[in-house]
């Protein structure tokens, strides 16, 4: 698994990585576009000696949250699963050991090698008594799966307050996306509630759908974007809007040099 840790500002160079640079633990400086610092946290890793080459493997890890949530008799519950994988992290929610969410549906399209961190919100518009229970999730990446440990959700009536319809909530999106260039891609924004769904990329344009683009948005609310370049990297701005509000995320997305 890697390990990743920061890196001086003074050694942050311009880093494109390579396939083997997150399957080996190595990474290449080269001339590119400076990669932004908290991307670094997880592209940088420990050296495990000079000579030593491990091939890629399905790796992921959950990142631990908080333990318990008190929330209010017909408020709204939310309750986050951050994981980061190689495949990219699928992640299902379970309450008392039983899963009250689907797995995220496993994409058969070939893309080549890629790293991803999800996040995956469960949402609950009206908590009830039924809602209380111990919450833990399950992210799998290939052949891998880890669990994260439990968060125990409070339901108190003190609290109570009216149901009201909410605004939409992004349940599944992703704040790092690595793939390999020439490659697809597509980056998650799932939303909890009735709401319209539009991208805007990194060069600040709405994604249209147009004909002949590369870039599309899908019936599901995810970006797909084919055919990978390098031009491609930087932020891309998911938004979810209805008469009640709106909600939104960014995607920091990395094209990666293939050795193969």
């Amino acid at each position: 698994m890697l390990e990743p840790f920061d890196v001086p500002p003074a050694q942050q160079q311009n880093f494109p990585v390579t396939t083997s640079a997150v399957g080996r633990n190595r990474v290449r400086p080269a001339d590119a576009t400076v990669v932004p610092s908290f991307v670094l946290r997880y592209l940088v890793v420990k050296p495990q000696g000079a000579q030593r080459e491990e091939s890629m493997k399905d790796w992921v890890k959950i990142s631990e949250s908080e333990r318990t949530i008190k929330v209010g008799r017909g408020q709204r519950l939310v309750v986050d699963c951050e994981a980061i994988g190689s495949p990219s992290p699928r992640i299902q929610w379970l309450r008392d050991n039983r899963p009250i969410t689907q797995l995220m549906e496993e994409d058969n399209v070939v893309r080549g090698f890629g790293l991803a961190k999800i996040v995956r919100t469960y949402v609950a518009d009206c908590a009830s008594p039924s809602h209380e229970g111990e919450y833990t999730c399950t992210a799998i990446s290939g052949g891998e799966t880890a669990i994260s440990s439990s968060t125990q959700v409070i339901v108190d009536d003190d609290m109570r307050s009216e149901c009201q319809p909410g605004a939409p909530k992004i349940s599944v999106w992703a704040p790092i996306v690595m793939q390999t260039m020439g490659s697809d891609v597509r980056i998650p924004c799932r939303v909890h509630g009735i709401a319209r769904v539009s991208w805007v990329s990194k060069d600040g344009q709405l994604v249209s759908n147009a004909p002949g683009s590369r870039f599309r948005v899908l019936e599901s609310g995810d970006l797909e974007i084919t055919k990978l370049k390098w031009v491609d990297m930087g932020k891309y701005s998911c938004y979810a809007e209805n008469h009640i509000g709106k909600d939104t995320v960014s995607t920091f997305l990395y094209p990666m040099l293939s050795e193969n």
